[in-house]
């Protein structure tokens, strides 16, 4: 009976050992995003005066965001962000606030492939309460640190009746605590 107490005993101290050196590792990240909205071009394809042909894609803007949440293993994610979006043409600045969920799996040895999908509100400053579900779709690749991304994102609102949305290129930093 001793024999089995002190087993018994032996067992959790070594389960309860392993988890304390579990709890202690952070599964902590930080993220920051810097990109470029895009616009399509009414003059594309025109000739300019010195003879080349204008841009398909024009910038229309600024966006900046920043997340900090939970992962495991540097590829699944999960984290709260919120940022600002300012889109030229429409007179547009945007806060949204919203949760996303990441997937940055190895495809190489150091390289990653970053998913992403977002879910929250989106708020337009100076607009009155004009405010609506954001929506945000993201593909990437790169390090665990830093990558290169195309992004799609809607706002949920209209504004002179148009849906208001941005298509994007940017790249973003993870810092891993």
């Amino acid at each position: 009976m001793i024999i089995r107490i002190l087993f018994i005993f032996c067992i959790i101290q070594s389960t309860f050992g392993q988890m304390q050196d579990s709890i202690k590792k952070k599964h902590t990240f930080s993220q920051f995003e810097l990109s470029v909205p895009l616009s399509i071009n009414p003059n594309r394809g025109k000739t300019e005066y010195d003879g080349q042909k204008q841009n398909f894609f024009i910038p229309d803007g600024i966006s900046t965001k920043m997340g900090y949440g939970i992962h495991f293993n540097k590829w699944l994610l999960l984290s709260a962000h919120t940022g600002l979006d300012w889109k030229i043409k429409p007179k547009l600045v945007s806060v949204p606030l919203y949760g996303q969920l990441s997937l940055a799996p190895l495809i190489g040895e150091e390289v990653r492939l970053l998913l992403q999908a977002g879910y929250g509100q989106s708020f337009a400053l100076g607009r009155g309460k004009l405010s609506g579900n954001y929506y945000k779709f993201r593909l990437g690749i790169g390090s665990e640190e830093l990558s290169i991304f195309i992004d799609a994102s809607l706002y949920g609102f209209y504004v002179h009746q148009v849906p208001m949305g941005s298509f994007s290129i940017g790249v973003t930093v993870l810092n891993f605590d």
